[in-house]
């Protein structure tokens, strides 16, 4: 399966599931990650698509049946519409595509009323990977050192990778909110998180005057929802709404989520 041969094509439902798998060769799968980088719908679609994925433990058959059934659903409205059908196949991967979107849209804007909505919220925001740190120049060269080391590892989504020289950093400066916040952003993060080890760093930076204190909240608002903390979660996602700024808008969407 290849990319279209028209700039700008999207990639097929297919051959992104093919990415998602770790089955395409080196020089496809760059291909896909040189095309997210440029798009964040690209981007988004990717990310709906593992999503969903994952809810049903990677089962590509399932996958496929599912992708299939909104194809076909597509074309129905597409005849009833126009006399002819499509000439092609290509129109209706690419309709999928969008189709999916729009149900994965619909799923977690929409149908606010079923159950796993909020925490399929929750997975979208956590998904969203906040900056990668810089490295100031400021700091003693082995402080920079294990920051670069940082940078290199979190740049890649290596979290697991980056907790160690973060926590060397934690250790040769104990009072510094910007390490504990990204390793409480890498324990969440990482393949197998610990969220307890995230809540307890990222706590510690709501608990000061530091320019991450607002976004720790929204962190750990996150965190204590998928630990199902939930009178917790609420006091401060209520806070983040109700004070405006980073992530305000995210916040009213959980808030009016976790209140039907």
């Amino acid at each position: 399966m290849s990319f279209g041969n028209q700039q700008g094509q999207m990639p097929s439902v297919e051959l992104l599931l093919d990415y998602l798998d770790g089955i395409l060769t080196d020089e496809a799968k760059e291909k896909i990650d040189q095309e997210m980088a440029g798009s964040e719908e690209l981007t988004s679609i990717v990310e709906g698509l593992k999503i969903y994925y994952k809810s049903i433990d990677f089962n590509r058959e399932k996958m496929d049946d599912y992708i299939q059934s909104l194809s076909i659903g597509f074309a129905e409205k597409r005849n009833q519409v126009k006399k002819k059908p499509p000439k092609t196949g290509f129109y209706i991967r690419i309709a999928a595509t969008f189709l999916l979107v729009a149900a994965f849209a619909t799923l977690l804007i929409l149908n606010r009323d079923r159950p796993n909505d909020l925490l399929t919220l929750v997975d979208v925001e956590l998904s969203k990977h906040y900056a990668v740190p810089g490295t100031s120049r400021s700091e003693g060269e082995e402080l920079a050192q294990l920051w670069s080391q940082v940078t290199l590892a979190y740049g890649a989504r290596n979290f697991a990778s980056a907790i160690n020289p973060l926590r060397l950093i934690d250790e040769a400066d104990e009072n510094d909110p910007t390490s504990w916040f990204y390793l409480g952003l890498c324990y969440a993060y990482k393949s197998t998180p610990d969220f307890e080890q995230s809540i307890d760093y990222l706590k510690r930076v709501t608990e000061t005057s530091h320019a991450f204190s607002d976004r720790a909240k929204w962190y750990l608002a996150l965190i204590y929802i998928k630990q199902n903390r939930q009178a917790e979660a609420q006091k401060l996602v209520q806070e983040i709404k109700e004070k405006g700024g980073f992530k305000s808008k995210e916040a009213e969407r959980i808030f009016s989520s976790m209140n039907l």
